[in-house]
């Protein structure tokens, strides 16, 4: 027994040699933490403590790291929060002010950003960045114009600064100087060789000025160097549209929407293309289309209102053209389609309302005066239905269907002088004006010139591509000599 007792003993005073207790590990864990803890303490002292010492001695340099970070992650408000604190200690620094537009831009605050972008010009009138960034703003805005004047002032002083000049021919181009934009757009491709952007202003400036081909030949290259180019291909389509080939145009569309799906004017133009090809349910589809992307676009309410009526719906017609108007209260394209629905469905006063609101808007609208007579004349207003091709006359001094209708009103009334004298000048104006001489033919038969009428009505017969006209003159033919009465033509 106390031999075991011995064993065991020699065993407990060997172990510390073999195997340290638990507590003397956590003992060494302890100090290895606390070492690690004052290297931690004097790191911060090391590193930190500077920093702070460099803040408070450059509080400027500090708001900038700030405002720089701010905007890298897309926090522009308070990047916007910290630009301003930094021109309080700097207020006419011309990079800071510049720096604060340029996230007054991002944020979605234009007007701010063009009023900054001026205080950095006011500061600095030769800062490049603060001109070119205030006329992006503008065209942003859409003064497209004032753009154009800043970019004038960057080139006055450097006329080889060809992304200006290319900025500034898409300005133009927006402002509706279509030669301008084609000069500088040409001016760049000359200097830089073919640039996809660039032969699409151009194309699309050709485009503006009726140069359909020209138009065409530049469209086709920028898509040849930019075939994602969805922009590019909207705008063959339109010049195809323009063209006469509206299947084309409307695969042009198509291929826009599918590099693009989101863009309303896309559905809007193969809209246009759907309906020169007659497919009236494809173009309501895409003006739906437009309509769901951009709920309040007037432009694409008439064109719905359009379609719908080519496809004989004038009760949605009618819904369309009154949103279109609502949304553009002086729209007079829309108050006259509107008008010209309501005449062809018998609503006279209002078509007649309406054609008043277009003469409001356009005093020198002839169309609108015509379609005003025509209404007044359905609905027995013969004098105002004269008033208003007076007017027309007065306008267009030879307008031969103003002559021809004012000279039927006329025969209506029994001023068969009057009105023969109206038909003399239509035909005065324009000789092949098959419906004058057959309303002169109807007033000199009506007025006993017997002779005088066959001859008009002959000659509609012989002359005239209307079959129901003709068909009307050979009857007074037939009714004068049966026997001599002419075949009518098919």
């Amino acid at each position: 027994m106390r031999k075991r007792a011995s064993n065991r003993l020699g065993q407990w005073k060997q172990r510390p040699a073999e195997d340290p207790p638990k507590r003397s590990r956590i003992g060494l864990l302890g100090i290895l933490f606390c070492a690690l803890l004052l290297a931690a303490a004097a790191g911060y002292r090391f590193y930190y403590q500077p920093t702070q010492a460099v803040a408070q001695a450059d509080p400027l340099a500090n708001l900038l790291r700030l405002a720089e970070r701010s905007v890298a992650s897309a926090d522009f408000a308070a990047a916007i929060e910290h630009y301003q604190q930094a021109l309080r200690i700097e207020p006419l620094n011309a990079d800071l002010i510049c720096r604060l537009a340029e996230a007054q831009a991002a944020s979605g605050d234009v007007p701010a950003a063009i009023e900054s972008y001026g205080r950095s010009l006011d500061a600095d009138p030769n800062h490049v960045t603060a001109l070119t960034r205030r006329a992006e703003a503008y065209s942003r805005s859409g003064d497209h114009k004032t753009a154009v004047a800043d970019y004038d002032r960057i080139l006055e002083r450097s006329a080889d600064n060809h992304d200006v000049r290319g900025r500034r021919a898409a300005a133009r181009l927006a402002a509706g100087d279509a030669q301008g934009a084609a000069e500088d757009a040409g001016r760049v491709l000359s200097a830089t060789g073919n640039r996809a952007d660039m032969l699409l202003v151009r194309g699309r400036a050709s485009l503006q000025q009726g140069l359909i081909g020209p138009a065409e030949d530049d469209l086709n290259l920028a898509i040849e160097l930019a075939p994602d180019n969805a922009e590019a291909w909207n705008a063959r389509g339109q010049a195809r549209l323009r063209r006469g080939d509206a299947a084309a145009a409307e695969a042009d569309q198509t291929r826009a929407i599918q590099l693009h799906p989101v863009i309303p004017d896309f559905y809007i133009d193969r809209a246009l293309a759907r309906r020169a090809c007659e497919n009236h349910s494809g173009a309501v589809a895409d003006l739906s289309k437009a309509l769901e992307l951009r709920p309040n676009d007037a432009r694409a309410f008439l064109e719905r209102a359009n379609a719908r009526r080519d496809r004989g719906d004038r009760y949605g017609a009618v819904d369309d053209y009154t949103q279109a108007i609502r949304l553009a209260p002086d729209s007079a394209e829309a108050y006259y389609h509107r008008g010209t629905t309501r005449a062809a469905w018998d609503k006279l006063n209002g078509a007649i309302a309406d054609f008043n609101r277009v003469i409001a808007v356009q005093p020198d609208n002839i169309n609108a005066y015509v379609a005003r007579a025509d209404a007044r004349e359905r609905s027995g207003d013969w004098d105002g239905a004269i008033a208003d091709l007076n007017q027309v006359l007065k306008l267009d001094p030879k307008n031969a269907f103003a002559f021809c209708t004012r000279g039927d009103i006329r025969r209506q009334t029994g001023d068969l002088k009057s009105a023969l004298e109206d038909y003399d000048l239509a035909l005065k104006t324009n000789p092949e004006y098959s419906y004058a001489y057959y309303s002169r033919g109807q007033a000199r038969w009506d007025s006993g010139n017997v002779q005088g009428a066959l001859t008009d009505f002959r000659w509609v017969v012989d002359h005239a591509t209307d079959p129901s006209l003709i068909s009307l003159a050979s009857r007074y033919l037939t009714a004068a000599d049966p026997a001599s009465a002419p075949a009518q033509k098919p």
